[in-house]
């Protein structure tokens, strides 16, 4: 009697202490074999020795269980999302939300730059805010009216790939996000969009969280067949949660499937705060920021912590012409959107693939928290067997002879 209570005191302290299933499941069963070891070594064959080494299978088998229940039928941690903190009184939004790899974030709301241009930066609330942006650009072929982006030299046309998890409001009839006091929500969403592509032609976006396979190019032409638009060839947003939402949804646990999945891939939503190469900056914030023209500026890095893998710590896209080819010329050039634009040169191949793995990442970071491995259901499971264990073994028969 004494070694089942020892034994089932052990397995439950640890399982509300251990953060993660594995050392739990180790230090239960090493415990086990190690009292099935001594009985052995002492050679006590007395019904007591025989009624203890009973006991002690049934609660091999018992953890057994509770551990395939957990694998088969909880969510893993690399899947389950972002955890979030309490709802801050002042904002109405969670204090923080905290990743997969353990870094915290709260709500980025420095001045000075390294949370975006500082009058988009909001000081009064209730407003929209940023806990976390990652976005990367780079150009694609198109000349003047292929983005009317002040920003880019020119108007170039671009393609953009934008990240974020944001504080905001759920839409109203005008299909604005009127900030509300009490109507807060949080949304996080992937956004891709690619200017000047070749119609109806299939492209495919490699991000740090997956591959979105043949997507299609639509372009707008007139009556005469010439392009009477160049911008948004391509523009998908992936969104959680999805529009009609409900206020006071903080939950970032499912993301919905992609249309454009593959058979090797099924994006399951952001879990990961990609950073600068070599972590958060000293500052406290994630991206580096530099004073040009006297303004402050949030400037590019070179991104890691894909889940995925280094491999996919880039933004690239594959498909006909994306970075010019002769006959994306043909199709833009006597249009505006051939303004500026280099005709391409006769005989040269066509450029079919650009990546960049240059981002500018926004997010300011919160106080360390301890990474919650298991759910709320799997601890439930486990300490319900084990105490069902410790149960059963008070119950069993007593009747064994040596």
């Amino acid at each position: 009697m004494r070694l089942e209570k020892t034994l089932n005191r052990f397995s439950l302290r640890k399982a509300l202490q251990t953060e993660n299933l594995i050392p739990i499941a180790l230090t239960a069963l090493g415990s086990t074999l190690k009292h099935l070891a001594l009985i052995h070594k002492q050679r006590k064959y007395r019904a007591s020795s025989y009624l203890e080494v009973d006991r002690l299978v049934i609660s091999i088998r018992k953890i057994a269980v509770a551990i395939w229940i957990c694998i088969a039928f909880i969510p893993t941690r690399a899947s389950a999302g972002l955890f979030e903190g309490v709802v801050d009184a002042l904002h109405g939004f969670p204090e923080w939300y905290q990743d997969a790899s353990g870094l915290v974030l709260e709500p980025c709301l420095d001045l000075t730059g390294a949370c975006g241009p500082p009058d988009e930066v909001p000081t009064t609330f209730p407003s929209p805010v940023f806990y976390w942006v990652a976005e990367a650009r780079m150009y694609t072929y198109g000349g003047k009216g292929g983005n009317p982006d002040a920003t880019r030299p020119g108007g170039q046309a671009t393609a953009t790939l934008r990240m974020e998890l944001m504080g905001t409001f759920p839409l109203d009839a005008n299909g604005d996000r009127t900030p509300i006091a009490g109507s807060q929500l949080v949304l996080q969403s992937l956004q891709i969009r690619i200017d000047s592509l070749r119609d109806q032609a299939l492209y495919t976006v490699t991000t740090p969280f997956g591959v979105f396979a043949d997507i299609p190019a639509n372009v707008a032409f007139d009556s005469n067949g010439d392009r009477t638009r160049n911008v948004d060839s391509i523009k998908e947003t992936f969104q959680l949660p999805a529009d009609p939402i409900l206020p006071g949804n903080f939950d970032q646990s499912a993301f919905p499937t992609s249309p454009y999945s593959t058979a090797s891939f099924s994006f399951s939503g952001m879990d990961r705060f990609l950073t600068c190469a070599g972590g958060p900056q000293a500052s406290g914030f994630l991206g580096p920021v530099a004073v040009i023209l006297g303004e402050p500026t949030l400037l590019e890095c070179t991104i890691e912590g894909s889940p995925l893998g280094p491999a996919f710590d880039v933004f690239r896209i594959e498909g006909p012409e994306v970075g010019g080819g002769p006959l994306l010329w043909a199709e833009l050039s006597g249009t505006p959107f051939a303004i500026g634009l280099d005709p391409w040169v006769a005989g040269e191949p066509s450029i079919d693939m650009i990546e960049t793995t240059q981002f500018q990442i926004t997010g300011q970071l919160g106080p360390a928290r301890p990474v919650p491995a298991l759910g709320t259901g799997a601890l439930i499971v486990i300490v319900a067997l084990l105490l069902l264990t410790g149960q059963h073994l008070k119950a069993a028969p007593t009747s064994k002879t040596a």
